[in-house]
């Protein structure tokens, strides 16, 4: 933030905290703001009775944070008949917490959502997403529908009839990214809802017992435009009072999914257990990926990294991150990745020992089509752009252009957070063109030269040193 690393307490509005206050999602940077999600439930611990979900925005001040906790939206949840209580997956034990957040590159594209039933609508436990595009100022309603025809013959393989003939996939986990399109790419586990609200009100809860699928689904501002079957899941979440869990505490597939810094290649990464005991739970898991191009739109299939290796079986709580590191060399995608809780500690550790957390390294992705940047869908770019040299350098490095058209050629310069350094007017070209990328007043790190003739782009990394 402001160009350097900071390391700052964040306490914002404690007074604001209460019985009841709900933890923060979809923790995420842009440029200098920080975006997270809260959920403001009313009623007690366990029972809730309706609640409103809170965007928050730290704007960074070169010191310290300028909170925005202003917005809230009231959640029209349906309730339960008997107790009043909302449906809200986060209330089951074996789900995730059913609330997240994303946001596109530059920070004016968001999304947020909560897994639930609303009464407007009802059906079953799906996403109720708001989409903003001016960063967070205002929040727009987009409808979920998986009940028209279309989403019915695609779901038919997948998800369970319920009791009445509808296929209702029961969400269990969800995460998602803003690609460069401004959609969101939402992943998640869905099992099949036995009963729904619309037949049986008060059964809600009730689904077929079995793993589920894992699924790639793509959201505008006029609902589902596009959804994928990714794979299918070994084992059931492990839940607090299975066997096998920890100090009292279970865990789900974990998934998380991280984008390229185009936000043109998707990479989502789960736990499962490659060969389940009888009890069919998540007890030995290993870190699985699945990625996808989203220009291209070509995926991977599916692949298991942890299979085989030393600590195969032990990671139980993980995360990875929003962002992927691109290897020039090797031409692959390295997501960060961390795992919680020894081998160890799984069997000895209390609820109140501390644990440890270890970086998981080799959750790395071939990447799918070339390094380049796209923009209003361009199905190829039509020119070439070398390697800058020398690489790495200080001072100045010289780049290689060529097309066949005549036109103006744009260099931007953007550091690893996407900011801009500064864009120049390089000239027109016809044919061959040597182009001096300027870095006297740099500071040593990586950053990244965009070309752009027309309304294509080819984007490359080059280091300061």
């Amino acid at each position: 933030l402001g160009g350097a690393n900071q390391d700052i307490t964040v306490s914002h509005n404690p007074d604001n905290i209460e019985d009841g206050y709900w933890n923060q999602f979809g923790l995420t940077q842009s440029g200098n703001n920080i975006h997270c999600l809260s959920m403001l439930p009313q009623g007690d611990w366990g029972s809730y009775q309706s609640a409103e979900m809170q965007p928050i925005i730290g704007e960074f001040n070169s010191t310290s944070f300028d909170w925005d906790e202003s917005t809230l939206i009231e959640m029209d949840l349906y309730q339960n008949s008997d107790d009043g209580q909302m449906a809200w997956i986060g209330s089951y034990q074996g789900h995730d917490g059913g609330l997240d957040m994303a946001w596109s590159n530059d920070g004016q594209i968001g999304y947020m959502w909560m897994i639930g039933t609303n009464t407007d609508e009802p059906s079953g436990y799906r996403p109720l997403v708001f989409r903003s595009e001016d960063a967070g100022d205002s929040w727009d309603f987009v409808e979920i529908d998986f009940l028209t025809d279309e989403m019915q013959t695609f779901l038919d393989p997948y998800i369970i009839e319920n009791w009445v003939g509808d296929m209702i996939p029961s969400f269990v986990e969800s995460c998602g990214v803003v690609d460069y399109h401004g959609d969101l790419q939402m992943a998640f586990v869905a099992t099949s809802h036995s009963a729904d609200v619309l037949n049986y009100p008060d059964s809600l809860g009730w689904g077929w017992a079995y793993p589920g699928d894992l699924f790639n689904m793509t959201v505008d501002a006029g609902g589902i435009q596009d959804i994928i079957w990714v794979d299918s899941l070994n084992t059931q979440n492990v839940v607090d009072d299975d066997e096998g869990n920890y100090a009292g505490n279970g865990w789900q597939h974990r998934i998380t999914m991280a984008k390229n810094d185009f936000a043109n290649e998707i990479f989502l990464t789960w736990i499962d257990t490659e060969v389940p005991d009888e009890a069919g739970k998540n007890i030995n898991p290993d870190i699985y990926g699945w990625s996808r191009n989203i220009h291209i739109n070509e995926n991977s299939e599916s692949t298991c990294f942890t299979c085989g290796t030393l600590y195969e079986k032990f990671y139980f709580f993980t995360y990875g991150a929003e962002w992927a590191i691109w290897d020039e060399e090797t031409e692959t995608y390295t997501i960060p990745y961390f795992q919680a809780v020894s081998p160890n500690e799984i069997s000895t550790n209390g609820a109140g020992d501390p644990i440890t957390l270890n970086y998981v390294t080799g959750i790395e992705f071939p990447a799918i089509g070339e390094y380049v940047g796209v923009h209003n869908g361009i199905e190829a770019v039509s020119f070439s752009v070398s390697q800058n040299t020398p690489n790495p350098f200080n001072g100045n490095s010289k780049i290689t252009v060529n097309t066949p058209q005549k036109a103006v050629v744009m260099i931007e310069v953007t550091n690893l957070m996407g900011q801009q350094i500064y864009t120049e007017n390089a000239g027109t070209i016809s044919g061959q063109k040597e182009i001096e990328i300027h870095a006297e007043n740099l500071e040593a790190g990586v950053y990244f030269y965009t070309v752009t003739i027309a309304n294509e782009s080819i984007t490359k990394k080059m280091i300061i040193e």
